[in-house]
C-alpha cells in the first residue's frame, strides 16, 4: 500500500494542469462541491486538464495543493460568500485561504461567480478583492443544469483562458507526463499513441518560447512578442507544416499583436491567409475560421473601411448563428460590430434594430448588468442621440450609467463615457 501511495503522490506532483479549481464545499458541506464537480467535468469536456480536489488529493493535503498550484497555468476561484469569507476572514490553516493567497503570488487567476449575492466586486474584501475585483468575472450563478446556459458561459471562460494563452491541451500534457515518469500504459491506446507518435509532442524550445511570448502578450508588450511569435512559426512550420492547427493558431496571435499595435496593413493579410487555410482544413463554419475572419473585419473597421468590414461581419454572423446559435456570445459580438459599422456610416435605421436585438439577447444570456450588454445599449442610445431623439437616448443612458456605476465603478472609462453623453443630451434638451 505504501508503494502505491508514493507512486500516486509522485504522479500528482509531476502532473501539469491547465487550471486549478479552488472552491468551498458549501455551508452544508456538499452542495457547492457538487456544483463545482459538474463544472469541472464540463471544463474537462472542452479538453482542459484540471486540478480538482476529488481527483488529485493524495498524501499530504497542503503539499498536494502547493504542487498543484505550482504546476498549473491558471487558478480559478469559484466565488461564493462562504468562499470569500474563508479567504478574507478565515484562519491561516484554512485551505481555501492558504491556496488562494499562495496562488495570488504564483499564477494568473480567474474569478467564476457561483453566488448571485456576490455580483458586485466592490464588495469583495482583502486579498480576494485586491487580486480579482478589477477583472471581469465569469458568471455561473445561474442554473448550470440548463445546458444552453452552461455551454454559453463556458465559452466565455474558454475565451478568457485563451486570452491568457491557455489552450485545451489534454493529449499532449498526458503524453509528456508519462514520458517524464517513464510510465507506459499499453492498455490505453490514446496514451500509447501520444507517447509513441512524437509529432503530437511539441519541441521543448517551442514550449519555452510560447510560455515567454504568452507572458509578453498578457502584459500588453506586443512589439516584444512579435519576433518571438515569428520564431515559433518558423519552428512549427518546419516541424508540423504550415497548415497545422498549432502553426495557424500562432500566426493568428501574431496578427493579433499587429492589430493591437494598430498595424492593420500587416495584420490583415495574415488573418486572411490563416482564415483561408483554416477554411480548407477545418471548414468554413469552424469556430476558429469564423473567429479569424471576425478579426480581419475588425481590422477593416479600425481602418474605417466599412465597405469591406460589413460583408465579412454579415457572413460570419450568419454562419455563427447556424452553427453556434443566435444567443451565442460570439454571434452577438459579431452582430454588435455589424451594427457599429452601420452606425459609423450614419445608417441608424439599420443599426437600431440590430443593437436592440443584440442587447435583449445579451441581457437574457449574459445578464442585464453585464459589461457587454451595457455597452450595446450605450451604442443604441448613441443612435437615438444622432437622430436627435434625446428623450429615448436619456432613458437608456440613465439606466446604463446607473448599472455601470454599480458594477464597473464611477471612474471606469465606459461609465465616464455614458455620463458624458447623458450630460450632453440633458444640455441639449434644456
Amino acid at each position: 500500500m505504501a508503494a502505491a501511495s508514493t507512486s500516486s503522490e509522485k504522479l500528482n506532483s509531476c502532473v501539469k494542469t491547465d487550471v486549478f479549481l479552488s472552491h468551498d464545499w458549501g455551508e452544508d458541506g456538499i452542495t457547492n462541491h457538487k456544483k463545482v464537480e459538474k463544472i469541472n467535468e464540463a471544463i474537462k469536456g472542452l479538453g482542459y486538464v484540471t486540478w480538482f480536489d476529488n481527483e488529485r488529493m493524495v498524501g499530504n493535503v497542503r503539499e498536494q495543493m502547493a504542487n498543484g498550484i505550482l504546476n498549473t497555468k491558471c487558478f480559478i476561484a469559484f466565488i461564493t460568500k462562504h468562499y470569500h469569507n474563508k479567504v478574507v476572514f478565515g484562519l491561516d490553516k484554512d485551505n481555501c485561504r492558504a491556496e488562494f493567497n499562495f496562488a495570488s503570488m504564483k499564477v494568473p487567476m480567474v474569478a467564476v461567480l457561483l453566488d448571485p449575492s456576490m455580483k458586485n466586486p466592490h464588495d469583495w474584501k482583502g486579498n480576494l478583492g485586491f487580486t480579482l475585483a478589477t477583472q471581469l468575472y465569469i458568471d455561473l450563478s445561474g442554473d448550470i443544469n440548463d445546458e444552453k446556459y452552461l455551454t454559453n458561459q463556458l465559452k466565455l471562460l474558454k475565451k478568457d483562458l485563451t486570452s491568457k494563452g491557455i489552450f485545451p491541451n489534454k493529449l499532449e500534457e498526458t503524453a509528456n507526463e508519462l514520458k517524464v515518469l517513464d510510465i507506459r500504459w499499453e492498455g490505453d491506446p490514446l496514451v500509447k499513441n501520444a507517447v509513441e507518435n512524437q509529432e503530437t509532442i511539441q519541441d521543448e524550445s517551442i514550449e519555452k518560447l510560447k510560455g515567454k511570448v504568452n507572458n509578453l502578450r498578457r502584459n500588453g508588450e506586443w512589439a516584444e512578442a512579435i519576433p518571438l511569435y515569428e520564431d515559433i512559426i518558423k519552428k512549427q512550420s518546419s516541424t508540423f507544416g504550415e497548415n497545422h492547427k498549432d502553426t495557424l493558431d500562432t500566426r493568428y496571435w501574431l496578427a493579433l499583436c499587429h492589430c493591437q499595435q494598430n498595424d492593420y496593413q500587416k495584420a490583415i493579410p495574415i488573418f486572411q491567409d490563416v482564415a483561408d487555410k483554416q477554411s480548407s482544413t477545418s471548414g468554413e463554419n469552424h469556430e476558429d475560421t469564423l473567429n479569424t475572419r471576425y478579426w480581419s473585419a475588425r481590422c477593416y473597421f479600425k481602418q474605417n473601411d466599412y465597405q469591406k468590414a460589413i460583408p465579412i461581419f454579415q457572413d460570419v454572423a450568419e454562419k455563427q448563428t447556424s452553427t453556434l446559435g443566435e444567443n451565442d456570445a460570439d454571434t452577438l459580438n459579431t452582430r454588435h460590430m455589424l451594427a457599429r459599422c452601420c452606425y459609423k456610416q450614419n445608417y441608424y435605421q439599420k443599426a437600431i434594430p440590430i443593437f436592440q436585438d443584440v442587447a435583449e439577447k445579451q441581457s437574457s444570456t449574459l445578464g442585464e448588468n453585464d459589461k457587454n450588454t451595457l455597452n450595446t445599449r450605450y451604442w443604441l442610445a448613441g443612435c437615438y442621440f444622432k437622430q436627435n431623439d434625446y428623450q429615448k437616448a436619456i432613458l437608456i443612458l440613465e439606466d446604463v450609467f446607473r448599472r455601470q456605476t454599480s458594477t464597473l465603478g464611477g471612474n471606469h472609462n465606459q461609465t465616464v463615457r455614458s455620463k458624458g453623453l447623458l450630460n450632453t443630451c440633458n444640455e441639449l434638451i434644456n
